[in-house]
């Protein structure tokens, strides 16, 4: 189990980031996830033009519609940004909210993955982070990509 300690340590030291993503407990999401890797380098636009925090990769057999398969989560170093997660409940909120809840489950269900799924995956993310400990600065981002999606000011995935 991961502390606020250890977010901390990871923001400031590169070479202990591999460790701490692989001390991240997924707990209930963990049966959509294969596995969870921090990547120095980032070849991941998001459609805002900013390179992306974090990335859920779903298993090839979900571009068929066939359930069961499990996703990898990339991890790039802007998700050490203290702009981008403050805290270590935001962090987690984006992984295991976000990615793994979200995601991973709907390309472990068979969803498409090339159908628009990010207003839904938004939406239960907002649910979820109701019962972290995030910063109000993250809570705030949220609902700003949120409105962007629903605006039109940002594309869905």
């Amino acid at each position: 189990m991961v502390t606020q300690e250890d977010f901390e340590r990871a923001r400031n030291d590169v070479a202990y980031r591999n460790r701490f993503v692989d001390e991240i407990e997924l707990n209930s999401t963990r049966k959509y996830v294969k596995k969870v890797i921090y990547e120095l380098k980032n070849r991941v636009i998001s459609l805002d033009g900013v390179p992306a925090a974090m990335q859920s990769c779903p298993p090839l057999r979900a571009y068929f519609g066939l359930s069961g398969g499990k996703s990898t989560i990339k991890i790039f170093p802007r998700a050490f940004l203290p702009t981008v997660h403050l805290k270590l409940d935001d962090f987690l909120s984006t992984l295991i909210d976000h990615e793994a809840f979200g995601h991973s489950r709907l390309a472990f269900e068979g969803v498409d993955p090339f159908l628009p799924q990010e207003v839904g995956v938004m939406y239960e993310h907002i649910e979820r982070l109701q019962k972290r400990n995030c910063s109000e600065q993250y809570r705030d981002q949220v609902l700003i990509e949120l409105r962007k999606l629903l605006t039109g000011a940002r594309k869905e995935c």
